[in-house]
């Protein structure tokens, strides 16, 4: 499987109270589903406590024993999208059984920063300073 850019703007949960009227469930499912249906291992074991619930709003909710991932549209059962809801929960929910599931196995890939590339070493004070002196040098003849 192709590593996936991971999404860093994933919202926190909206907290439903008993009397907020829940939204309309696309799909049920429990972690253990997703990560069948993403190919991926569930690396924990026990009962799990809570059920996933997938609606067509954008927004993220909460209820005791309930989690409410928004998907913004259809809900397509495929590995992709399995995975994306797994990422919104292990980051969004602060899921356990996510989290263990998709948290350093390689499914979300950063892309490289930007920039000078990270030697072995620390460039010393004495190498600095000649680069800021030459740096001025090259300033000064600039200006004048």
């Amino acid at each position: 499987m192709t590593p996936l850019p991971p999404n860093f703007r994933i919202p926190a949960p909206y907290h439903l109270a008993s009397s907020d009227a829940r939204p309309a469930a696309l799909a049920q499912l429990d972690v253990r589903d997703l990560c069948e249906l993403a190919g991926i291992p569930s690396r924990t074991s026990g009962p799990l406590q809570d059920v996933v619930v997938l609606h067509a709003e954008i927004s993220h909710l909460r209820a005791p024993g309930v989690m409410y991932v928004g998907l913004n549209g259809v809900w397509q059962a495929t590995p992709v999208s399995a995975l994306r809801v797994l990422e919104v929960l292990a980051h969004g929910f602060h899921d356990y059984a996510a989290r263990e599931a998709v948290c350093g196995h390689g499914y979300f890939k950063v892309a490289p920063r930007r920039g000078r590339p990270r030697s072995a070493r620390a460039v010393p004070a004495k190498e600095r300073m000649r680069k800021m002196r030459d740096r001025a040098k090259i300033n000064q003849n600039v200006i004048a």
